[in-house]
């Protein structure tokens, strides 16, 4: 009996709200307009669901209805209903909210790829008119299948014959300049932390990242080595048997990003020692890592 109560109820609260009739929409009448809330917006494909806010100004004494349209923008174009959703192209905004967003989904793919692009516009709008300054956003999807860059941060493991050293490769954030661009690393010896400029660059039709590192870069100064030498300065250097030289030093890094060595076979990072405060070479190194491998 208690069962067939609720379901009466249930179909007496269905019929009446059926029964009931919607609020009439007032339209907005004042001078208003409605517009993007910035030009341009940066995602990763792996973002998942993603809004770009759309304001109105001025006055509003009503609601404000826009309709939205997608077009292919750039080199790299992202298509609708492939790289991306448009959630829905006809939205509302209230009186009292003054603000809305176009929701979109991303397709997180596997494929590695330049970052895609697509433009989202106000097409027409009831109730405002449309700000020509803002009349449109242009949306880059980044790619998060080809960001190796990321994944060579953090712990390795630096060996040189028997010995072997805690390193660190520190990356740099997406809002520094220097992101996918520069990394460092960094390990200490004897007490002093060293850090090595290591930059980056990566092939997409290759698919091959490559990793160069500068040398004379001022490693450590003041050290004081005793008699002979003194207190000197360190420079990174490349050795090859007894030449030292301040080239340019290329790295390989493994398929699974686990392992990283030096390019050419029989190459050494060293620290060249110089008089501190000169330019005064000594002829000595303070350490020399011969064919040096990183692992993970």
């Amino acid at each position: 009996m208690k069962k067939k109560n609720i379901l009466g109820a249930l179909l007496l609260s269905s019929v009446m709200f059926v029964g009931c009739a919607e609020d009439e929409i007032v339209m907005n009448t004042s001078d208003a307009k409605v517009g993007f809330a910035t030009s341009e917006y940066t995602v990763k494909e792996s973002d998942g669901i993603i809004q770009i806010p759309i304001n109105v100004t001025g006055e509003q004494n009503g609601a404000v209805d826009i309709v939205l349209k997608v077009e292919e923008y750039g080199n790299n174009p992202a298509k609708q209903n492939v790289n991306y959703f448009l959630t829905d192209n006809t939205l509302r905004i209230s009186a009292e909210d003054k603000t809305i967003s176009a929701e979109f989904s991303l397709a997180d793919d596997e494929e590695i790829n330049e970052a895609r692009t697509f433009v989202v516009k106000i097409e027409s709008a009831n109730g405002a008119t449309i700000d020509e300054s803002a009349n449109a956003c242009i949306v880059t999807i980044k790619d998060n299948d080809a960001n190796f860059y990321e994944k060579l941060g953090g712990k390795w493991k630096l060996t040189a014959g028997a010995t072997s050293y805690d390193a660190t490769i520190t990356i740099y954030g997406e809002s520094n300049p220097k992101y996918e661009k520069e990394m460092i690393l960094g390990f200490a010896l004897q007490g002093v932390n060293l850090q090595f400029t290591m930059n980056y660059s990566f092939d997409i039709a290759s698919k091959k990242i490559t990793l160069t590192m500068p040398t004379g870069e001022l490693l450590a100064e003041g050290l004081n080595f005793g008699a002979p030498l003194g207190v000197c300065d360190a420079y990174s250097c490349i050795i090859k048997g007894n030449n030292l030289s301040f080239d340019t030093l290329e790295w390989e890094v493994s398929e699974d990003i686990k392992s990283i060595t030096i390019k050419e076979e029989g190459l050494g990072l060293a620290a060249a020692l110089f008089e501190a405060g000169t330019e005064n070479f000594t002829g000595y190194t303070w350490f020399n890592l011969s064919n040096p491998v990183l692992s993970k």
